[in-house]
């Protein structure tokens, strides 16, 4: 997952990453949760920057700006919070980065 700031893309982290964060995410973009799960290493991202160390939802929020962020840009070695979500509420799996 990767968000856009400062008109640069950068990660997540998966740092505190769980379904909970993940369900959020897909019900931000309107469709159904299937997987939170760690992402590839630092060096398989496509996207030299980190925006987010980590993402601590309760799982109600409407959106990830809801839920509480920390913003590090300094913080280089972790892996890529990921989410798979439905495509459209059917049971096609979709992998997302934002």
């Amino acid at each position: 997952m990767e968000v856009l700031f400062n008109g640069k893309w950068g990660r997540v982290c998966n740092r505190r990453w769980d379904d909970r964060d993940a369900r959020v995410f897909c019900r931000s973009l309107g469709r159904g949760f299937i997987d939170g799960e760690a992402g590839p290493t630092p060096s398989d991202s496509r996207s030299e920057y980190v925006w987010v160390d980590y993402v601590d939802c309760d799982g109600d929020e409407k959106g990830l700006l809801q839920c509480n962020l920390h913003w590090d840009p300094d913080y280089s070695q972790c892996k890529d919070a990921t989410v798979i979500c439905m495509d459209n509420g059917k049971n096609n799996q979709m992998h997302i980065t934002a």
